[in-house]
């Protein structure tokens, strides 16, 4: 019988990678990390190297594999400009984070373990396909953001196309488990680089360093007054046109997947897009520039944001944003219509009066209030005039910010 010898070195090195990416992944065991990783466009032996070893359940959360573009663009929220970007590894990995964080909540573990892993590539196809076979990654932890990216060699013949492409998803696996590894701190399996055309050095392990730019000006304060989109993008305030736009107030101290949800479920209800807004001066107490920057570098890669300096107040909120929906919790509604913020009764009826002139609205979401009662839209002390106002817009998901910080969730 005779055998060919290339197959047969293939086979030995796969199995040395196998054992060597066992090993490394024991070390992973020994860690906090809770996993939830989402790729798409190449596919290899990820999840098997992920599970394998036992206690599996420690580190692993969950793995999605996104194939078809419409799945990608439905589990992101919307159709990103290019499915193979960086951009869309962040995308990725910010979702994968959120959902990472909502099933270790749900596990009663620490959500600030969590690492969402996002990776697209481009890898040999049967038909003709112009451009570079790539694979780009994407981490995202508590500190920020991480991307990893390389070339992969094609075929040399048309021939040995199909083979190709399973080498390029394996590859492309094995570099993902060794970004996971690498963002962990522990021992990497190796990349055969001379499978790869180029690659960028994977990380030696450290703190990660938090992508705050786009949220700080050039005298290093944050951007207040501009639409800030995920991708790190400068809009100014005027694209917010209350036809496409909701506005979601809050103080985000940290963004629960709570947050995440809520806003996703609403853009879905109402085919309106949701923007962030994290005010400094609220009545109750002022937020510090660092604070700022910190609570908006959350949305990162996730959802627009804008900062403002004043308007706490939402009769504030509407004067600069007429006509603008805003998604509000039913604890948030008892607070706005509380008269100490009005100087008593007659300045609430007028902030009343204001904003049913301005055409605000609200959509609301039922929430565990302050008193331990659990409240409707219907249920709220709202005098009938200005009833119109509400909409109700139920979720319950009893998770809130100061319970999640209390829990030990940060920003």
């Amino acid at each position: 019988m005779e055998y060919d010898d290339a197959a047969v070195e293939k086979l030995i090195e796969g199995d040395k990678i196998r054992r060597a990416a066992r090993a490394c992944v024991r070390e992973l065991r020994a860690t906090p990390w809770l996993v939830y990783a989402v790729t798409t466009g190449a596919c290899g032996e990820l999840v098997p190297m992920l599970w394998q070893p036992t206690g599996a359940s420690g580190n692993v959360l969950g793995t999605r594999f996104t194939y078809a573009e419409q799945e990608t663009a439905e589990f992101l929220g919307f159709e990103p400009e290019g499915f193979v970007s960086e951009s869309t590894a962040c995308h990725l990995a910010a979702a994968a984070y959120y959902q990472g964080r909502k099933l270790a909540a749900k596990r009663g573990l620490n959500e600030n373990d969590v690492m969402g892993v996002g990776m697209t590539a481009a890898v040999t196809t049967g038909r003709e396909r112009r451009g570079s076979d790539q694979v780009i990654i994407a981490i995202r932890t508590l500190h920020g953001f991480w991307t990893v990216a390389a070339l992969l060699n094609k075929p040399a013949c048309a021939a040995d196309a199909e083979e190709h492409r399973v080498e390029q998803g394996n590859l492309a696996d094995l570099m993902v488990l060794d970004t996971i590894l690498a963002t962990a701190g522990v021992n990497q399996v190796g990349i055969p680089v001379n499978r790869i055309a180029r690659c960028d050095e994977l990380m030696a392990g450290g703190t990660l360093s938090p992508q705050c730019e786009p949220y700080l000006d050039g005298s290093n304060r944050p951007v207040y007054g501009q639409v800030i989109m995920p991708d790190g993008t400068m809009l100014d305030p005027s694209v917010l046109e209350p036809a496409r736009w909701i506005l979601f107030p809050g103080s985000f101290n940290p963004v629960t997947y709570a947050h995440d949800e809520i806003a996703r479920a609403i853009e879905v209800a109402t085919g309106k897009r949701v923007m962030f807004q994290i005010t400094r001066a609220h009545p109750n107490k002022m937020v510090t520039d660092g604070d700022m920057v910190a609570r908006a570098q959350q949305l990162r890669y996730r959802w627009p944001v804008i900062l403002l300096e004043g308007d706490g107040l939402y009769v504030e909120k509407a004067r600069r944003f007429p006509g603008m929906e805003m998604l509000v919790g039913a604890d948030a509604v008892l607070e706005m219509l509380n008269e100490r913020h009005y100087g008593g009764r007659i300045g609430l009826e007028a902030a009343l009066e204001e904003m049913l002139r301005l055409g605000t609205g609200f959509h609301v979401n039922g929430r565990l209030c302050a008193d331990g009662t659990y409240r409707e839209c219907d249920q709220l002390p709202m005098p009938p005039r200005y009833a119109g106002m509400l909409h109700p817009f139920s979720r319950r998901l009893d998770v809130s910010s100061s319970t999640r910080r209390l829990a030990g969730a940060t920003v």
